[in-house]
């Protein structure tokens, strides 16, 4: 509903699912009535946005975790990414107090 509220006040059930109006055809998106001229310039922009969709896999959805290459989370990859951030954010204050002095992991 973020980008387009209006056509998503407009939509006959706007609780379904990409995998409910999307298909190897194209977008089935139904609208409760007629679009008025200037809203189907704003169904042209939701469509352009939809055109960069792939499509659907077989395979059942899942979390990946940005910061791991492989996607997966735990404790230790979590760990060192805040180590990480806060070794930064050191590095930030004592450079600029103490002329570069830098914090290294171990």
């Amino acid at each position: 509903m973020g980008l387009f509220p209006d056509l998503f006040s407009l939509c006959t059930n706007p609780e379904e699912t990409v995998a409910e109006v999307w298909s190897i055809h194209g977008w089935n998106i139904v609208f409760r009535r007629h679009l008025n001229d200037w809203e189907i310039g704003r169904v042209a922009e939701l469509l352009h946005v939809l055109n960069g969709f792939n499509g659907l896999s077989a395979e059942k959805d899942s979390i990946i975790w940005k910061h791991s290459r492989d996607g997966s989370l735990s404790v230790n990859k979590l760990y060192i990414k805040e180590v990480n951030e806060y070794i930064q954010v050191v590095n930030l204050a004592l450079g600029s107090r103490f002329g570069g002095t830098r914090c290294q992991p171990r």
